[in-house]
């Protein structure tokens, strides 16, 4: 995760989203350790962060480097798929038994969607 500077090679767009993005996963990984006392592993398809951890920078500094992240929560069991790309729709599924514990950072997420199509329509 690129955590300050962004690479010039991305358009503004991009960034824009990067950043959108990154506010979002943020907010999912504190919520989740920090809110519920959450044990998290990532699977990033790629060689996993395999240890269980409640170290949210740690995690953060592993995630957003591939396409795709899935976060296993524990010790309530299931998880959370990210897909990069999707802007305020990052996150892509979860596990229903996690929906109360990730209830901020979904709202959050709405919160940017009516934003983004405010913004939009302005245009």
């Amino acid at each position: 995760m690129y955590l300050n500077d962004l690479p010039d090679h991305m358009s503004p767009a991009v960034q824009a989203r990067y950043k959108l993005e990154r506010i979002i996963v943020q907010s999912l990984v504190n919520e989740l350790i920090d809110d519920h006392d959450c044990l998290l592993i990532l699977d990033d398809g790629e060689g996993s962060v395999g240890v269980a951890t409640d170290d949210g920078p740690f995690l953060l500094s592993y995630m957003m480097e591939t396409d795709v992240d899935r976060i296993e929560a524990y010790p309530h069991g299931g998880s959370v798929l990210l897909v990069y790309g999707n802007g305020c729709d990052v996150i892509a599924d979860y596990s229903m038994n996690l929906e109360p514990m990730i209830a901020k950072t979904l709202a959050l997420a709405a919160a940017f969607e009516r934003a983004v199509e405010a913004h939009s329509k302005a245009g």
